[in-house]
């Protein structure tokens, strides 16, 4: 009887791990969960990146801070993910990464999914209708496309015991078995009871309004640093860090050392854009 249930259970549990998929059908990248090894960072101090959203001048300015501070060519820097669209710059900001790319990571956020697949159908038809808010991708170039549809959903940083994501993760689920659109959009966690499993199951949510915030879940150990909310601002939990401090609304860009001599030390630079009304 035991060993029937166990079949059940595990024909039950399989459909919800088959999540390499995401809700855009967007290509996946060749890797989804990229891992940075010591040895890859080596001499160099981190520093983690909050939403850029096309921010060019914010971006320039805090690069330079970073640099000041550890030393030039002395920083690799980890964005959050959002690298484009609001913002006055898409194209800027993904040519400049890329110019970088020995010294630059970064995780795939809901407006860079949006753009790889706006872009992607205009690459298929180049009469296909694309709105304001994606005209940029008619001037992306197969190597500025290529360099979005490379970004992994998490970077892993494991000699700092530290994880990268767009979004949010949902606490207790192995990576390989996290929904991708969660960690490109949620921002709360709901319990949702299912009739197929004894225990109240985890959802993720893009809504403020409904559960908890997930970084109020989160256990640890690995600390995560994250973007997406920039509604909440600046998040310090225990075991997570929220950067997302609006930029492309007129709050700022942020980022924050995570190793060496700066470690635990914030950057700041106050927006050019104007300031969105409540």
């Amino acid at each position: 009887m035991g060993a029937l249930i166990s079949v059940i259970w595990s024909l039950l549990i399989k459909p919800r791990n088959c999540v390499r998929r995401n809700l855009q059908n967007n290509p996946l990248p060749e890797v989804c969960h990229l891992c940075i090894e010591e040895r890859h960072i080596a001499g160099q101090q981190v520093c983690v990146v909050g939403d850029v959203h096309g921010c060019i001048d914010e971006l320039s300015e805090l690069i330079a801070e970073a640099e000041k501070k550890a030393g030039h060519g002395k920083v690799v820097f980890v964005f959050v993910g959002d690298l484009v669209n609001r913002g006055p710059s898409s194209v800027g900001v993904v040519r400049k990464l890329r110019a970088m790319s020995s010294r630059v990571y970064a995780v795939r956020g809901n407006h860079d999914e949006s753009a790889i697949r706006e872009a992607r159908k205009f690459r298929e038809d180049n009469n296909y209708i694309l709105s304001e808010k994606y005209f940029w991708v008619k001037y992306i170039e197969n190597e500025d496309f290529a360099f979005l549809n490379s970004l992994p959903y998490t970077i892993s940083l494991p000699s700092l015991n530290a994880l990268v994501v767009h979004a949010g993760l949902i606490p207790g689920v192995d990576l390989e078995n996290q929904i991708l659109n969660d960690m490109t959009n949620m921002r709360n966690i709901v319990h949702q009871d299912d009739p197929f499993f004894p225990v109240p199951v985890l959802k993720g949510t893009n809504l403020h309004g409904q559960g908890d915030p997930w970084v109020s879940l989160w256990p640890g150990p690995q600390h995560v640093y994250f973007g997406h909310d920039a509604r909440r601002g600046m998040q310090r939990a225990r075991y997570a860090t929220g950067l997302d401090t609006g930029c492309c609304h007129g709050g700022a860009l942020t980022g924050v050392f995570i190793s060496g001599p700066c470690s635990g030390e914030f950057i700041t630079i106050p927006s050019k854009q104007p300031r969105a009304h409540a």
